[in-house]
């Protein structure tokens, strides 16, 4: 029964994944500010600094690149490869249940893993993450089990090329080759660590030089615009006495990459403390060896050299969700009623909202709290089929990349596109007064287009930003098109006296 629920979990879960993937959402603006990088670059000019405050792994652009060059550049082309991965992760993180996780674990991480909606979410999303997690599996699988051994001469050459392409393709596998490291030292019986370390030093050479070439070469260049370091800062601890930052990294662990929000959360944390319990009584070894990645990629983020938050981290998710799952089947396997009655208590709090809410969420193309999926493919496609000749475009900033994206795709791109650096504020705060001091220089357009982008709770609806829009131009649009999250409307500025 529990390899039966564990195929049925593995299943479904890549049925939402493809589900997910055939919705065809439109780019959003990381997506699109990515994907702008990938088709207007040179493969050798990916290896440089992106454009837009971006950064991917170099193998991971080029073979996005590769993909558009032969498919095209479509949403489904761009994220054929996350999703490839997605569905690869499920295969490989069965693996890591059959090989490390007990009988009634299994349905139960498998079902956390395969439904959860932020790691499903990162199924089609032009983003590294899916691929990252993929690759830390892999890794973990194909080196965790030979930690104890010696490699040999053909296995220092595999294992050797291994590492070094990963480095490229996903900038956190470092740290899993870190882990394997760490694991090897530990494992080693003190008498053979000398020999040890010999038979492994050429790999970890290679490893070495690698990741050398890519921080020299790359890294360096992507941290000295300064854009992401001050996107990183506010994540890193303050000093190495922030104690509390090293609390408040792993508590929101259990929110973002796990997925679990309000409630569920607390248990979610209790649930993967019992699980340590649990393994460090009986799987001692097994519980070293799930919590390296997790410890390696918490030590870099308290040396401030990597972020150990959400997406950046979604890698580690398997070895939470593995954790979790081991605390909630250690009491369904106690004999008594009160064991049983918490273990289920857990099932009932931590797997059955997820799996109905991503169920019920999955195949929307609606904005949801889990997924972006703004409708933006639709808009640019409604202005360009009723532009004219001397019509003008106004892009809040918020669509600004996406639209770009999508006028470059459509083959519409035009002077008169007005790509702004004007960000609408809350809703409180839209006003006449706003809208006159960024919109005045379009007073003589004959008509103008105004996109906005509202993928924000505190930005107005579009039915009351097109209310303040009417009162500044004193006149209705001639043309709206109105979704949950983006408003697209037409105005004639020059007839109009605001």
């Amino acid at each position: 029964m529990s390899q039966l629920l564990t195929w049925g979990a593995l299943v479904y879960g890549v049925v939402l994944r493809l589900g997910y993937y055939s919705t065809n959402r439109s780019l959003w603006h990381d997506e699109a500010a990515v994907t702008l990088n990938i088709l207007n670059r040179s493969y050798g000019e990916l290896l440089q600094q992106l454009d837009y405050g971006q950064a991917a792994p170099p193998l991971f652009l080029w073979t996005q690149k590769a993909v558009t060059q032969l498919l095209g550049p479509s949403e489904y082309a761009l994220r054929l490869l996350p999703v490839t991965a997605s569905v690869l992760s499920l295969g490989l993180f069965y693996h890591l249940l059959q090989r490390y996780a007990s009988r009634w674990a299994r349905p139960i991480a498998m079902t956390l893993f395969a439904t959860m909606g932020y790691v499903l979410y990162f199924a089609a999303e032009v983003k590294p993450y899916a691929g990252d997690l993929a690759i830390a599996l892999a890794l973990f699988l194909v080196l965790m089990p030979l930690s104890d051994r010696q490699f040999s001469r053909r296995q220092q050459v595999g294992f050797s090329l291994l590492g070094a392409a990963s480095i490229w393709l996903s900038y956190p596998s470092v740290f899993m080759l870190a882990a394997t490291a760490v694991a090897t030292a530990i494992d080693t019986p003190r008498s053979r660590r000398w020999s040890q370390l010999q038979n492994r030093l050429p790999v970890y050479g290679v490893w070495l030089a690698s990741f050398l070439g890519l921080y020299l070469g790359v890294i360096q260049n992507t941290l000295e615009a300064g854009e992401l370091e001050a996107v990183f800062e506010s994540r890193f601890p303050s000093s190495v006495w922030d104690v509390w930052w090293l609390v408040d990294a792993l508590g929101r662990v259990f929110y973002r990459p796990l997925g679990f929000l309000g409630i569920p959360e607390g248990f979610a944390a209790i649930a993967c403390l019992t699980g340590c319990i649990w393994l460090y009584r009986y799987q001692r070894r097994t519980l070293v060896l799930l919590l390296l990645p997790i410890g390696v990629t918490l030590l870099a983020g308290y040396l401030q050299h990597y972020p150990f938050r959400d997406r950046l981290i979604l890698f580690l998710a398997p070895f939470g969700f593995l954790l979790i799952a081991e605390g909630i089947a250690w009491p369904l396997r106690q004999p008594r009623w009160w064991g049983k009655a918490w273990g289920w208590l857990l099932v009932a709090v931590l797997l059955v909202p997820v799996t109905w809410r991503t169920t019920t969420q999955a195949f929307q193309t609606d904005t949801t709290p889990l997924f972006h999926a703004f409708a933006i493919r639709p808009a640019v496609q409604y202005i360009q089929s009723n532009w004219q000749e001397s019509d003008v475009i106004f892009v809040e900033s918020r669509g600004r990349r996406p639209f770009q994206y999508y006028a470059q795709r459509f083959d519409f791109a035009s002077d008169d596109h007005i790509l702004s650096d004007a960000r609408l504020p809350a809703a409180a705060d839209v006003s006449v007064e706003y809208f006159d001091e960024i919109l005045t220089p379009f007073a003589d357009a004959p008509r103008l287009w105004l996109f906005f982008v509202l993928q924000s709770d505190s930005l107005p609806a579009p039915d009351d930003l097109l209310t303040v829009l009417n009162d500044y131009f004193q006149s209705e649009p001639l043309d709206v098109l109105k979704t949950s999250n983006t408003l697209t409307c037409l105005y004639e500025p020059a007839s109009a006296t605001p």
